[in-house]
Order: C-alpha cells, then sequence, then structure tokens
C-alpha cells in the first residue's frame, strides 16, 4: 500500500494530485481485472472541445492555430529562461500584458491577430519544426491538409475567386449560425471578448470563426455584429450589422438548427447546421449526395473488410505460436536455472532484439492501416495544384499555383470530395457538422414567417408544429461545407487502452451522452478500431432479438476481428423487460471486445455492473469515473475507482482508490495489480509450509 501511494510514476504534476489507496484488503485483486467499466466525461475526456478540421469548396484544412500558439509560448518561455540565465532581467511590462484567466470558465479568446502570427511569422529550424496534430485513433496517418493559414492568406490575395466566395460564405455561416452571446471586457478592447455558449461545440465554432477573420463583436436582442479583417491582422477592421429573423433551435429529433439572416444589402438567406445525414437530405443535389455517398461506403467497406481480415490472419498466428509454445515438452534441462546474463550477454542480445519487435508488432493490429488504404490516402491528399486563370486574376500572379479553382466550380466533384472528408474525419474520431444555406426571396419568406408565427404562438402541438414549419423552409439547402470538431482526450488515454486489452481486459464506456458522441469518442481512444464490426442495437429502428442473434452467431463462427456492441439506454430498458431477450444481451455482451452505452442512467450502469459480476464467474469487475452519478456504478464493482477531476471529490472519496488521470490505471494494474498478487501468493505458501512443519496446520 505505502509502494502504491509513493509511485511518482502515478502522480499528477499540473494538479498536483497523487494516488490514493482508501484500503489494502483488495489489493491482489488489481492484478486479476477481468472488466473495466469507465464513465467517458471527464474519465476519459477533458470535455474540452477544438475545432480542428473543416471542407470547403472540394478542400479539406487542419485548423492548428492552437497548437502553433502553445509552441510560440514555449519559445518565449525558453528565451526568457535563457536571457535570465545570462543575467538580463525580463522587461517590467512583460507581466501586465498577460491576460487574466477566471478558474470557472475559460476566458481566454484568441483574435484574428494572434491567430495569423503564426501564419506569417518566419519558418521554424529543421531542428525545431511546427508540431503536427495527430489524430488519437488513427495516429500513425499524416495529416496532408492544408493549414487554415494558408487559407486566410488566399482569402486576403484572392477574395474575388470561385473559391474565395465559397470560403467566405462557409465561414460567415459559422459566424452567423449559433446562439453564442459575446462578452466585452470592462475595459473595452476587442481583444478581450468572451463568448457565453449553449454548448461546448457551439463555443468551438464561434471561436474558430474568430480565428478566421470573423468575430462575433456584439450582440443586441436580434442584431449581430461582426468585425472582419478583409486587409490582413494590421488593417483596421470593418463592422457589419446583421438581423436575425428567426431561431429554429436544435432538438435531439432535428439534428439540426437554422437561422433566417437578413443581410446588409437586405437579402434574406437561411443557413442550416446538422449531422450530415440529416442535411444532405435536404441539399438541392441530394440526388446526387445519395450516389456519392454509396460510392464511398463501398469503398470504406472493401477496405475495412481487408483490414479485418488481415487482422483475424494475424490474431490466428499469434493464437498458433502461444498453442505450440505451450505444446513444447517440458525436459529436466529445459527447468534447470541458465547461466548468469553476466557470462551470456552476446547470446541474450538476438532474443531480447526478437522480444522487441514482437511487442512493436503487436502495438498495431494490422499492417494496412487506414492511411496505407488507396482510397483513404486519395480522399485526404491535398487536391492537385492548378495555375489560375486569368479572368479573375492579376496578369502578374497568374502564374502563382495555389488551390485548385476549377474543382471549387465543378458541384459534383465538391459534394463527392466534402463526403468523403466527412468519412474522413469521422474515421479520425472527430464530430462533424455539415453546413447548408439558400438565399430567400421576401414573399417566401413572409409566406413562411406567418406559418412559423402561428406555430410558435400555437397552445396545441406547439413542437410538433414548429418541426413542420421548419421543414417547409430547410429544402434545397446549397452545400456550405463541413466541420470537424475534436472532443480531446485526457493524456494517454488510447495507449492505456491498447494496453489493458492486450492484457485481455474487456472495457465497457457507460455514457448518458448521445449515441453519435459515444461512438466518436469509442473511435478516438481506439475502442473501435477501423475495422471494428460495431453492432448498434436500437429498439426504434428495428428487430432487436434478430440483430443479436445474429451478431452471436458471427462472433461464434469467428468472422469477426473486433466486434464492439452500441446500445442506447432505452433499448436496455425495454432489453430487461424481457427476461430471455435479457439473457440473450448478456451473452452477446459477455463475447464482445468492447460494448458503449449510451443515454444510460445511474441505475442502469450499476445494473450492467451487477449482471457481468454473477454472469461471468470469477471474474473482478473494476468501476472507474469522476462524477457523482458514477458512485452507484463504483460501489457496485469489486475494485471502485474514483477520479479527481473537474466535477468534484464525490466519485474519489467513496471508491477504493483514487488517481488523478486515467492513464495511471496500467501502471495500477498491470504493475502493482501483478506485485501484489505475487506477495499474496507467496505469502500463502509460506504459511502454509511453515504451519505444515511446524504442526500446526488445522486444516
Amino acid at each position: 500500500m505505502g509502494l502504491m501511494n509513493k509511485d511518482l510514476d502515478m502522480y499528477d504534476a499540473e494538479s498536483n494530485t497523487p494516488f490514493e489507496a482508501r484500503t489494502s484488503a483488495i489489493n491482489e485483486e488489481l492484478g486479476q481485472v477481468g472488466y473495466i467499466f469507465s464513465d467517458k466525461t471527464g474519465t476519459l475526456t477533458e470535455n474540452v472541445m477544438k475545432f480542428r478540421k473543416m471542407s470547403v469548396a472540394g478542400t479539406a484544412f487542419l485548423h492548428d492555430v492552437d497548437l502553433r500558439e502553445d509552441v510560440s509560448k514555449e519559445d518565449m518561455m525558453l528565451q526568457n529562461e535563457h536571457s535570465h540565465s545570462k543575467g538580463k532581467r525580463p522587461a517590467r511590462g512583460s507581466r501586465s500584458q498577460s491576460r487574466p484567466r477566471s478558474a470557472a470558465r475559460d476566458t481566454e479568446s484568441r483574435d484574428f491577430r494572434n491567430s495569423t502570427d503564426a501564419a506569417t511569422s518566419p519558418a521554424r529550424s529543421a531542428s525545431h519544426p511546427w508540431p503536427q496534430w495527430r489524430s488519437s485513433a488513427v495516429p500513425a496517418m499524416t495529416q496532408m491538409e492544408q493549414s487554415t493559414q494558408e487559407l486566410i492568406q488566399h482569402l486576403q490575395r484572392w477574395p474575388h475567386s470561385p473559391f474565395a466566395k465559397k470560403a467566405n460564405m462557409f465561414i460567415l455561416s459559422i459566424a452567423l449560425c449559433h446562439t453564442c452571446l459575446p462578452e466585452r471586457a470592462e475595459d473595452g478592447e476587442d481583444d478581450h471578448i468572451t463568448f457565453q455558449a449553449s454548448s461546448p461545440d457551439e463555443l468551438a465554432l464561434v471561436r474558430a470563426a474568430q480565428e478566421l477573420g470573423y468575430l462575433a463583436f456584439e450582440r443586441d436582442a436580434n442584431l449581430l455584429t461582426l468585425k472582419f479583417f478583409p486587409n490582413g491582422p494590421d488593417a483596421e477592421g470593418v463592422f457589419e450589422t446583421y438581423e436575425v429573423l428567426d431561431i429554429i433551435e436544435f432538438s435531439s429529433k432535428r439534428k439540426r438548427m437554422s437561422a433566417i439572416i437578413r443581410m446588409p444589402d437586405s437579402r434574406v438567406v437561411v443557413i442550416c447546421k446538422g449531422a450530415d445525414s440529416v442535411i444532405m437530405k435536404r441539399l438541392r443535389l441530394a440526388n446526387l449526395a445519395h450516389q456519392k455517398l454509396a460510392e464511398i461506403e463501398q469503398r470504406t467497406m472493401n477496405r475495412k473488410s481487408m483490414e479485418a481480415q488481415e487482422a483475424l490472419c494475424r490474431q490466428n498466428s499469434m493464437a498458433e505460436r502461444s498453442a505450440g509454445f505451450n505444446s513444447m515438452p517440458r525436459t529436466r534441462n529445459s527447468l534447470r536455472r541458465r547461466p548468469s546474463a553476466r557470462n551470456s550477454v552476446g547470446p541474450l542480445t538476438p532474443t531480447r532484439h526478437d522480444v522487441d519487435e514482437w511487442l512493436s508488432e503487436r502495438e498495431t493490429d494490422v499492417t494496412d492501416s487506414p492511411s496505407n488504404s488507396f482510397h483513404f490516402h486519395q480522399s485526404v491528399e491535398r487536391p492537385p495544384l492548378a495555375k489560375r486563370s486569368s479572368s479573375y486574376l492579376p496578369q502578374s500572379e497568374a502564374d502563382i499555383e495555389e488551390l485548385d479553382e476549377d474543382a471549387a466550380i465543378d458541384e459534383t466533384l465538391v459534394i463527392e470530395r466534402c463526403l468523403q472528408h466527412i468519412n474522413d474525419f469521422a474515421t479520425e474520431g472527430l464530430r462533424t457538422l455539415l453546413y447548408g444555406y439558400r438565399f430567400l426571396a421576401d414573399d417566401e419568406y413572409r409566406r413562411w414567417k406567418k406559418t412559423y408565427h402561428e406555430a410558435t404562438t400555437s397552445l396545441v402541438n406547439r413542437t410538433e408544429l414548429i418541426e413542420q414549419a421548419g421543414e417547409l423552409i430547410e429544402q434545397g439547402l446549397e452545400l456550405g461545407g463541413a466541420t470537424a470538431i475534436e472532443d480531446k482526450l485526457q493524456k494517454g488515454v488510447p495507449e492505456t487502452i491498447d494496453r489493458l486489452r492486450r492484457a485481455n481486459i474487456k472495457i465497457w464506456m457507460l455514457t448518458g451522452d448521445k449515441r453519435e458522441t459515444a461512438i466518436n469518442i469509442g473511435h478516438s481512444c481506439r475502442l473501435i478500431k477501423d475495422y471494428s464490426s460495431v453492432t448498434v442495437l436500437d429498439y426504434e429502428a428495428g428487430d432487436v432479438e434478430h440483430s443479436i442473434a445474429a451478431a452471436i452467431i458471427d462472433i461464434n463462427r469467428g468472422d469477426v476481428a473486433h466486434s464492439v456492441i452500441v446500445i442506447d439506454g432505452g433499448t436496455l430498458t425495454q432489453i430487461q423487460s424481457d427476461g430471455a431477450l435479457h439473457d440473450l444481451f448478456l451473452d452477446l455482451a459477455v463475447l464482445a471486445d468492447s460494448v458503449i452505452c449510451c443515454r444510460a442512467s445511474p441505475s442502469q450502469k450499476a445494473g450492467l455492473v451487477h449482471h457481468i459480476r454473477t454472469r461471468v464467474k470469477r471474474s473482478v469487475t473494476l468501476a472507474i469515473g469522476d462524477g457523482a452519478n458514477d458512485i452507484a456504478m463504483i460501489q457496485e464493482a469489486q475494485v471502485g475507482i474514483g477520479i479527481t477531476g473537474k466535477e468534484g471529490l464525490q466519485a474519489a472519496r467513496t471508491s477504493d482508490y483514487s488517481i488523478a488521470q486515467f492513464r495511471f490505471l496500467a501502471k495500477l494494474l498491470l504493475v502493482h495489480g501483478r506485485w501484489n498478487y505475487i506477495r499474496t501468493c507467496k505469502y500463502t505458501v509460506g504459511k502454509y509450509t511453515r504451519d505444515v512443519s511446524t504442526g500446526d496446520c488445522t486444516c
């Protein structure tokens, strides 16, 4: 117990939180854990959203402003330390220029000037290059998208090109279609504008629009004022006021929200954002989009089937190797103690090299990763560079190679590339949104406004009438673009899950979030592999019993390389009401590699832990969480671990052990769990041997 409490590898320096064991009665069970039930928010993720990628006019861009700012801050700190070491004191005014941070909410606001400094600053040296973002779901994949800093420079150089018009409209849609409220500091400076948002996703989108040059400056009643920097960050900003006529709110049933805006030139536009499956049906070229989507899904299924076959072959070869090793006869010579390593350093070197190589191979499930796939690589690579037409460029700049303007004009190519980008973003574990827009005639808007007003003032079935009114205007949309938001994982979560999975520990994720969010996080933390067979159990979608039976047959037949079950709380309630169906579901859950339960209540989380404890004999269950809604699950499991996170200490105080980060779980189980189990076994054998030798054995 003292070794665990004083282990520096399980100490979190950022929060100054050490590991704390509140019991010593179950230390030996740490090394026997077979099932881990984990919460999502605060346990696997930090609940911090970052705008990471976007697709507009057939081109994908990577938004890495936050990474470059972090590196710039580190460089400044190193320079200050270097100058301080030489006896030079920092400038007196440097302290007053730092921005304060609020503990209640993140009030740091990056303006357009700071976001473009990284692009205009000199390139870093080869020994210190700019950091490159890596997907936690597919870390081996090289990011081939262009940076949004290049997009900003392109829009400033050629503001009237076809690509620039589409890109400006897309960024404008992001800056207008939201319900965020900007707040300025007491000094009134633009740099200190913060936002009050209804969700972290909206906050990430509004801040991204600000970093791309469209700052939501002020919101007063139905007027939204934006501040632009068309001539660069050093030039004076331009203010434009937009009238927000109506807002059709987002709902779990609609899966989209819309804003009807009157532009400064008196035109009326409806901007709609939401899930790609919902927005795609409402595009003007919806039939073409469905056709291209079917082709993309077919290519993706072919690639995943090839990767699944390779994973099955790898698993079979490893099983044969293990069986061959266990079947080797153990002779007297094989059991004899080998000579000391000091006298045989040479012969041990190739053996150690083979072991290291074998362990490195196990880090990856398949050799043909998505980044090596032809269709995947083709979808994420930069579009071919094309010379600009002199019809809209100055003669001196007509020979400059930049973005492919021909692709921006071809609507078929734009739709195909955008859908492929969305598929790629989802594979990387990012949360995607699709934007569409349509300009309305004044007569059309007035007729719709009358219908919408009657729906909002109705005393009966108001929600249904508002949704029907929204259906009338959210049709025939032009494709604006797609965004991808990263829900940041805690440090080391994917690697920890991989290590635990290789130790034959099954990991379940039980969360109260919606299904799409849970699946995206499953991809990010590698609970769901790119080739995984994902079985979604939805009581409203179809026959749940047939889906469960088919999944059990496929797993028992050996046709599935990695199986994942996704179920929501409502479906779980319906399954639990039928005893036979519930037993069938538990059989599937035990066979599956991972289970993701979304929209689960605290009682449902505890119930799943209880059923696994009673159904799988001699299994040790572990539950880990950070919030008060995880207490029932933690207390139900044989080993309860609480995380001292942002949601308080309720879970940590009621648990057997408390840690600060999920990644410490690997050291706790795989190292301390093994050591404690070995100590217990040696003590038991020694105690029994002593009792037998002294005649004190009473058994």
